[in-house]
């Protein structure tokens, strides 16, 4: 505060007074000056002193408080119906929580159809979003293998008569019409081409945003530290969903133990089966968790197959039954 001046209570905020030379502050005469009291910002800057100087318990005229800003801005969205948002998707899977400011966990053992769920999932909101852009980095599965896995689901053509290009004239017309289907989607898919580090994933998403689906994202974790290396890409994909990316992330789990030995009880999966779980549990908005109900009607080929929801920050926990 430049000498010569103090702030003194006044009933539209602070006043500013001379203080007389080699006296103490004297708080009678206050300083007269053409700025009228709503000009209190620009009275602050001629006579340089900052709006940081107005002592505790003194508020300048049109001032809030951080906590009634953020309640007025609550306030104006909820006015203009912008409320929180979920990517849509079909039925088999409503209220599924993903969307923009939101990291989404997907967990599984290996084998168990994680990725192709992921997929499948990213297609479908593809479909019902016109304007999203969706960005893949996948550490462990080539995008043709994934795109190949997209055309089985949407041809009904065996995936081994895919792998083997093994197909009769109907199956090769079924995957061509599943190939039409999902073309005017690649536009709105971005792929990361690899090397799969944090770095590598930083620089993929910088300067953009949409959709990401990482998988999985224990193989992003830099170090020899495979708890710290989580713990850092959990960090950087909160970075991603505070700036308005919607992250879908897939996650290894651990093995559990049984009278056999280790082995992947999927039907007994939590939010501790996640692989290096700590910093994942914390960062996640909502952790789903693909658990084995049994083989359906007897068939031991086909399973029910539960996406139990562990974790829902901004709601109930709702899980799916899918087959």
């Amino acid at each position: 505060m430049d000498a010569g001046f103090a702030l003194v209570p006044h009933e539209w905020g602070v006043e500013v007074v001379g203080q007389g030379e080699g006296n103490s502050w004297d708080f009678s005469q206050p300083l007269f000056d053409d700025f009228a009291p709503e000009d209190v910002l620009e009275r602050y800057r001629v006579l340089g002193i900052a709006p940081s100087q107005v002592p505790e318990g003194f508020t300048l005229p049109g001032e809030v408080s951080e906590s009634v800003q953020c309640l007025d801005s609550l306030l104006d969205r909820l006015r203009r119906k912008e409320g929180d948002y979920l990517y849509p998707t079909g039925d088999w899977i409503d209220g599924f929580e993903c969307g923009p400011n939101k990291i989404t966990i997907v967990a599984a053992p290996p084998g168990f159809g994680k990725t192709t769920f992921a997929m499948q999932y990213v297609f479908d909101v593809l479909d019902h979003d016109s304007e999203i852009t969706v960005f893949v980095a996948n550490a462990e599965t080539s995008f043709d293998v994934l795109l190949g896995r997209e055309l089985t689901r949407r041809s009904g053509v065996p995936a081994k008569a895919l792998r083997f290009a093994d197909l009769t004239p109907s199956q090769m017309q079924a995957v061509e019409d599943a190939a039409d289907d999902i073309r005017p989607y690649l536009d709105r898919i971005e792929v990361m081409p690899g090397p799969f580090g944090l770095g590598d994933l930083q620089s993929f998403t910088e300067g953009r945003c949409g959709l990401l689906l990482l998988d999985y994202l224990q193989l992003f974790a830099p170090g020899d530290d495979a708890r710290v290396g989580v713990n850092q890409v959990m960090r950087s994909l909160r970075q991603l969903a505070n700036q308005g990316w919607g992250v879908l992330a897939v996650s290894a789990v651990t093995r559990g133990r049984n009278k056999n030995g280790s082995s992947y009880e999927s039907n007994q999966l939590s939010m501790a089966s996640l692989k290096e779980s700590g910093e994942i549990e914390f960062m996640a908005d909502s952790i789903y968790l693909l658990r084995d109900e049994g083989p359906v009607d007897d068939n031991d080929k086909v399973r029910k197959v539960d996406l139990h929801c562990g974790k829902n920050r901004h709601g109930e926990r709702v899980s799916h039954d899918l087959v």
